[in-house]
């Protein structure tokens, strides 16, 4: 399959970056390739692979590229597509074609990923947290374009500005560069309070009411979406109130998900005393992995449009799931076992949500590129 042969490349390309810390050139030249190969991907996929190729992105690239100025393009997309995204298609649409277009935008997202993780090098295996990536993340990202593109902004931000240099100032202002792609990024703001109360109140009580909280608010946005609806009216973002309103598709309990998902949380919990001492951001790891579990009950409220408000927290398992594998610090031979058994769990959990249940339908992947070249 295209997918899992893509991943294992890219990923062991990566093993080789990490491998080749000393040596800046190798190091470079091994991630480049390694993020070339989910960029071709993306971009030589026929239009229909990823529901919103055909929705808006395919739409507003034609437009771009017929558009005499930039002005009269987003006169035609006002209050649906962000101008950052917008001028990007009109300027690719002038000296490139569509395919290109998606590959690029791959091709950074992907980058702002691997740099973003490449931040905590110290504490996890870079090719897990990349392989956490493509299953968790990637496979919406080929739908969710402009918001999974302006989410890997905020994710670099948070790791290298917040995390890494203390620079609040110069995170708050990439959540605002994100914005310009994809108004909804400003819920990643969720995730530097969650930061800032756990930095402030780190007992297991504290952790369990923060997560609480969450769950509760989840639950009353399933319950009472309606009532958010002037909400985002009142911050002109009244065209994601699709996000939120009730369809008519009967409520289901996401317990499939759920399940999928314990396996993290079992890993977690068994060795929370040595990922306690493996890491200071333990209470941070706890609290998003309960914020996690929450947002997976999202479209228990009839919206499966709604699991996109809690995306932010899924790019965090790239660092979680790694977090706890690298903290049981075993032989080499376990340690093996364990990575591998937790290589197959992430393409066991990839395959039953974006293959057996079609989420997204990215499958079976077609390109007319592809099969010209080969």
């Amino acid at each position: 399959m295209i997918y899992v042969v893509c991943f294992a490349l890219s990923c062991f390309f990566v093993y080789l970056g990490q491998r080749s810390e000393k040596y800046t050139v190798m190091r470079s030249i091994f991630f480049f390739v390694a993020i070339l190969f989910p960029s071709i991907l993306a971009g030589a996929r026929d239009i229909g692979i990823g529901t919103d190729t055909i929705g808006y992105a395919y739409p507003a690239f034609k437009d771009a590229a017929t558009a005499p100025t930039f002005k009269g393009m987003e006169a035609r997309w006002d209050n649906w597509l962000e101008p950052g995204y917008l001028y990007m298609n009109f300027i690719f649409s002038k000296y490139t074609d569509i395919s290109i277009f998606f590959g690029s935008l791959m091709f950074i997202q992907t980058l702002f990923t691997l740099a973003g993780l490449y931040v905590w090098r110290q504490k996890i295996d870079l090719w897990l947290g990349m392989l956490c990536y493509y299953c968790f993340v990637f496979s919406y990202s080929l739908n969710t374009m402009r918001q999974s593109f302006s989410l890997s902004v905020c994710f670099f931000a948070f790791s290298y500005f917040y995390i890494y240099r203390k620079k609040t100032i110069y995170f708050i202002l990439c959540v605002i560069l994100a914005m310009t792609f994809h108004k909804p990024a400003i819920i990643f703001l969720a995730i530097f309070m969650i930061y800032k109360y756990t930095e402030k109140y780190k007992s297991s009580i504290s952790n369990m009411i923060l997560i609480l909280f969450i769950l509760s608010f989840v639950i009353i946005l399933c319950i009472g979406s309606f009532m958010f609806g002037d909400i985002l009216n009142a911050i002109s973002l009244m065209h994601y109130t699709e996000y939120i309103q009730k369809t008519d598709i009967e409520p289901k309990f996401p317990y499939r998900s759920l399940i999928l998902l314990t396996p993290i949380a079992v890993l977690f919990y068994f060795n929370r005393k040595k990922i306690r001492d493996y890491s200071t951001k333990y209470n941070f790891f706890i609290c998003l992995l309960g914020g996690i579990f929450s947002v997976t009950l999202l479209p228990w409220s009839g919206n499966p449009d709604m699991k996109r408000i809690g995306e932010c927290f899924m790019w965090f398992i790239c660092i979680i799931l790694p977090i706890a594998v690298a903290s049981y610090n075993l032989p080499k031979v376990k340690h093996f076992i364990l990575n591998s058994s937790v290589a197959f769990y992430c393409i066991f959990y990839w395959f039953c949500i974006f293959i057996f249940r079609g989420y997204t339908e990215i499958y079976p992947y077609s390109s007319k590129i592809l099969e010209s070249i080969f």
